[in-house]
């Protein structure tokens, strides 16, 4: 099944990047982390129920997967998975996007 990043789960990466290269002084951190994290579109593609289903909501396909500190949220649709999001663990609130 075909992965699509939507441009708030891109933008998500792009505010992460910043934030672990600027605020932390870490560009190293930065550039680790977002490899750690698209390196999970594979599972996802691959076993797409591997992901828990999202606690907050009750959509059996709505799914996360857990890489270090961060939380990427996903929907799968019949031919396509459309990654949602990419949120800090400690992000108590966040709203689905629609994927398009």
């Amino acid at each position: 099944m075909k992965v699509t990043w939507t441009q708030e789960a891109l933008e998500c990466l792009e505010d992460i990047r910043d934030y672990l290269a600027v605020q932390e002084k870490s560009p190293q951190a930065a550039i680790d982390t977002l490899n750690s994290i698209f390196s999970r579109e594979s599972q996802i593609q691959d076993m797409p129920h591997s992901g828990r289903s999202v606690p907050e909501y009750n959509q059996t396909n709505l799914r996360e997967i857990i890489d270090g500190s961060y939380r990427i949220i996903y929907l799968i649709c019949e031919s396509e998975i459309f990654v949602l999001t990419v949120v800090h663990q400690s992000r108590i609130k966040w709203q689905i996007v629609k994927p398009i």
